[in-house]
Parts: C-alpha cells; sequence; structure tokens
C-alpha cells in the first residue's frame, strides 16, 4: 500500500485546528443565545453545541459522492452486524445506513444522550429503510447512564448474570468521548452475549514511537488538547490508547476469543484502529 502524499500530511494535521475552530464556534454562538434568553444550564448549552457542531461537519451526503478517510471505514464493518445491535453514541445517524446490508440484524438500539439530536436519527433510521428496527434509547455509553437507560427500556429484565444482552456492540467514535474509557469496556464486554462481537472504529492515541506513527502529529494532540479540544468536542480525548483499553476489557474473563483490529492514518492527528473483537462462547 502506497504511504500517505504530502497533502493527506499536512491535511491530517490541519484539518483538526478546523475541527476545533468549528467547535468553539457553536459554542459561542450558544453562548450568545443563551445570554438572550437567560436561564440554561451549562450542560444543556454544550448538548446544543455540540449537536450544532455534528450536525455541520456531518452533513447530509451524496449518495453518489465517494467516501474518503475514516468514513471507508465504516461501511464494511456495520455490514457485519447481526441480531440484537446495541450502537453507542449514533450522533445524528449518519451512520444507520451502512446497516442495511446486514440482513441478519433484527433490532438496532441507538444509546444517545443529546436529546436535540434523537430527531435527526429517527429520521436517519426512516430515511434508510429501518425505522420500524431502531429505537432510540436515552443513555450515553457510559456505565452509570446506559445500564440505567437500557432498563427503562425493558432490555434488561429476566437476564441472568453473564448471559449478556446483544448480539452486536457497535462503538464509532465514541469510546474517546467516555468519563472512564476503562469502566465503558468493561461495561460493553459484560452487555456481549457468549460469542457476541463488538465493531469499533475509534480515533486513538498517535502511535509515533512505532514506524506507522508520527512525532508531529503526537506533539499537535498535545497542542489541540491544550487549546481545548475535549472542552469544546463533546468531551473527546484524542490521546486515549482504544485498542489497548478494548483488548484489557476481556482480560479478567480470559481474554477475547478473537481480535482482528487494524491501525489506519498514523501519520495523522486523528489515526484509527477498526475491526473486531469476539467474545468467548
Amino acid at each position: 500500500m502506497a504511504g500517505p502524499t504530502r497533502e493527506q500530511r499536512i491535511s491530517g494535521i490541519r484539518d483538526p485546528g478546523y475541527l476545533l475552530y468549528l467547535a468553539v464556534k457553536s459554542f459561542v454562538l450558544v453562548c450568545l443565545e443563551t445570554i438572550l434568553r437567560r436561564n440554561r444550564q451549562i450542560t444543556e448549552i454544550k448538548d446544543e453545541a455540540f449537536s450544532r457542531f455534528w450536525r455541520l461537519i456531518n452533513p447530509p451526503k451524496d449518495p453518489n459522492e465517494p467516501l474518503v478517510g475514516s468514513q471507508t471505514l465504516i461501511p464494511p464493518l456495520l455490514a457485519t452486524a447481526a441480531g440484537d445491535v446495541l450502537e453507542l453514541g449514533p450522533g445524528s445517524g449518519e451512520q444507520i445506513q451502512y446497516f442495511k446490508p446486514a440482513t441478519q440484524v433484527r433490532r438496532i438500539y441507538g444509546a444517545e444522550p443529546v436529546l436535540p439530536l434523537h430527531d435527526d436519527i429517527q429520521a436517519n433510521a426512516r430515511r434508510h429503510g429501518l425505522g420500524d428496527r431502531y429505537f432510540v434509547v436515552t443513555a450515553g455509553a457510559e456505565k452509570a447512564t446506559l445500564i440505567p437507560g437500557l432498563a427503562k427500556a425493558g432490555l434488561l429484565e429476566k437476564k441472568s448474570p453473564g448471559s449478556g444482552v446483544f448480539d452486536t456492540v457497535v462503538c464509532v467514535r465514541v469510546l474517546c468521548s467516555v468519563q472512564d474509557l476503562h469502566e465503558t469496556a468493561g461495561t460493553v464486554y459484560q452487555l456481549l452475549k457468549p460469542g457476541g462481537k463488538l465493531l469499533i472504529c475509534e480515533h486513538t492515541v498517535n502511535p509515533w514511537t512505532t514506524s506507522k506513527g508520527s512525532y508531529i502529529a503526537r506533539a499537535f494532540q498535545f497542542i489541540y488538547s491544550a487549546l481545548g479540544w475535549t472542552f469544546f468536542v463533546g468531551n473527546c480525548h484524542i490521546t486515549r490508547d482504544i485498542r489497548r483499553a478494548v483488548t484489557e476489557a476481556a482480560v479478567p474473563y480470559g481474554g477475547w476469543a478473537r481480535v482482528d483490529l487494524t491501525d489506519h492514518f498514523g501519520w495523522s492527528v486523528l489515526p484509527y484502529v477498526s475491526g473486531t473483537l469476539v467474545k468467548r462462547g
């Protein structure tokens, strides 16, 4: 495989800075509106700002337009989903369309804490013919909100310990923003049925100490973090070791039956790890 071009390397450093600018802009605009409206909590401000930012960077796409960058990793991954599926943090639901080829999917439950995005999720589900199989759950990916949210939706009733709930759990650009990465990864493992699979497509810490990484990109991860990336971009952390966290989640239970993960875009500030982890049967 050919290495990245000079332009790809430059955009891999520059583009996250533009994303940070858009996130700050969304936050400032919502703050200005709040001054006029009054009586809004900071959590409401952050949720509204993030939902605006998310829609801004994920506009409706022309189905004939070719996918680029990390977008290319998602369709083949979600096409392997099966059975009862839990999608953590679907955002506005722009990736729901990629479940359609997965004909073995029975039901999909999208756990999304940002209420302003729920209508977008449901609209996307209907648009792609999954309106009768996609259900939105008001919950985040963290255990403290996910378990109560699933319980309220009636998904944890009559489940024996260790039996699991879902055949597939999907994490696409969500583990970067949870409060406790290791606890969340452990919770996901326990929610999987024996033989169930975890599908991930997440940006991760730059592997700068290896031949696949970039010390320049790693330095910019520190710079963007110092400029407020985590605060403005929906609690997103760009220096987390996602591969290590999801792999270690299964250690107390004897490890995963199969781990098939691949690293991508090591020259970028937003390198990715994607693939499948299968729970022991």
